[in-house]
């Protein structure tokens, strides 16, 4: 069986956030901070904890995952060369779990492909 990190570098925590359990976190050995504003980390949306399960989920289990994006949504890409472009969704893949989105580059429209997980509703 082979190990797949889908957020190198990152834990994913479930839990109350009070003084000490936050605490505890940052004094954690290779803990570098909470991924936020200051020492505070930034609660992931609904949505956002549906896809990263639902991603992993399907990966373990060969099943497809729900997408949540639809063509003509507004996503921000989260990840690689066009990380914090926004964009609209063209196209919706689930079979390969992506889309095509058109970004703008340099004042042209320009279509991309992108896993699932480089991109997120704007909010």
């Amino acid at each position: 069986s082979k190990t797949k990190n889908f957020f190198p570098g990152y834990i994913l925590v479930k839990s109350a956030l009070d003084d000490q359990v936050k605490e505890f976190i940052l004094n954690t050995q290779s803990v570098m901070g909470f991924l936020g504003t200051g020492k505070n980390p930034s609660p992931l949306q609904p949505e956002e904890v549906k896809r990263i399960v639902g991603r992993i989920t399907q990966d373990e289990n060969g099943e497809r995952m729900e997408t949540i994006f639809r063509t003509g949504d507004l996503v921000k890409i989260i990840d690689g060369p066009f990380n914090n472009f926004s964009a609209t969704v063209q196209e919706v893949n689930e079979e390969k779990m992506k889309i095509k989105v058109m970004v703008s580059i340099f004042g042209r429209k320009t279509p991309v492909e992108i896993d699932f997980d480089q991109a997120e509703l704007e909010k």
